[in-house]
């Protein structure tokens, strides 16, 4: 696949994981929500030449994209969404929780997607023409549109605690 096909899966899986979640799918909504992380890294992977065909490899790109930006938030986003995957296979997670969890998913895209060297990539482009549904994130508070950027000093939404490596 291309840097651009992986993008823009990234970005349908994570409106197919909110809708999947909006009907109570809450394990459909889940592996989406990784598959959409997967693919954002995958795109990023492929432009720079990094491998990424398997889990191991994924985690080595993330670091790299860490060094990269000096912003730790990215791994520990990286493993709210390696617990979705895991909740695909248990099953033992709370739809709330999920929900939690793909509001750091979004996180996530929104900030590795300017590490893309090519210009024009975009989550909120691509995300609206996914799925143009409003929808109210009381993690973020407010009616929201999939794709809305947020701050860069959030996490989930709330002030990080978390500081760069850069200091």
């Amino acid at each position: 696949m291309t840097t651009q096909a992986y993008f823009e899966a990234s970005s349908l899986l994570l409106a197919q994981a909110e809708a999947e979640l909006a009907v109570g799918d809450v394990r459909q909504a889940s592996e989406k929500g990784w598959g959409a992380t997967a693919q954002i890294v995958k795109a990023l992977a492929e432009e720079r030449g990094w491998e990424h065909h398997s889990h191991g490899a994924l985690y080595a790109a993330v670091d790299l994209i860490c060094t990269e930006t000096g912003d730790e938030d990215i791994y520990l986003l990286f493993q709210v969404a390696n617990q979705l995957h895991k909740n695909f296979y248990e099953n033992w997670d709370t739809p709330d929780n999920v929900r939690k969890a793909l509001v750091a998913v979004r996180r996530f895209i929104e900030l590795v997607s300017p590490q893309l060297r090519s210009s024009g990539y975009s989550p909120i482009c691509l995300l609206n023409d996914a799925t143009s549904a409003s929808y109210s994130d009381p993690v973020i508070g407010g009616p929201t549109k999939p794709g809305q950027a947020r701050s860069r000093s959030t996490l989930g939404g709330r002030p990080s605690s978390i500081s760069s490596r850069n200091g």
